[in-house]
């Protein structure tokens, strides 16, 4: 595994880590900087089929031990974070919520270009 790609956001990182391939964010630290219950959102996820599909169980090292975190696929994390709207919020969260959901955009759009000749569509021509 590549060393973890990180994107600053407000109080924390939006953490990317690369596992066959793919980019996953480890979610408990994100969801709590945001000001959420993790352990409700953690509940939310789990029984969500859609968001479900993008969970993964990954080993991520903190510099001086490995750690096993529930992560999210990037597209699904970008999805999930839109279904919040920061104006159902007020102070603090309201804030988080809409910096995570850009950064989340970025990272998305970056991965997007950077992997573009994979996402080309092939026509055999």
């Amino acid at each position: 595994m590549k060393d973890p790609v990180r994107r600053m956001f407000e109080q924390g990182y939006l953490l990317l880590v690369e596992s066959e391939g793919r980019y996953y964010t480890p979610l408990k630290l994100m969801i709590e900087n945001m000001g959420l219950n993790w352990k409700e959102e953690k509940a939310r996820l789990i029984s969500n089929p859609l968001f479900a599909a993008g969970l993964k169980e990954l080993n991520v090292y903190d510099g001086e031990e490995s750690h096993k975190v529930l992560s999210m696929e990037t597209p699904h994390l970008f999805a999930w974070l839109m279904r919040y709207d920061p104006d159902d919020y007020e102070g603090e969260v309201k804030s988080k919520l809409a910096v995570v959901q850009q950064s989340s955009l970025d990272s998305l759009c970056l991965l997007c270009r950077k992997n573009a000749d994979i996402l080309q569509p092939q026509f055999g021509l």
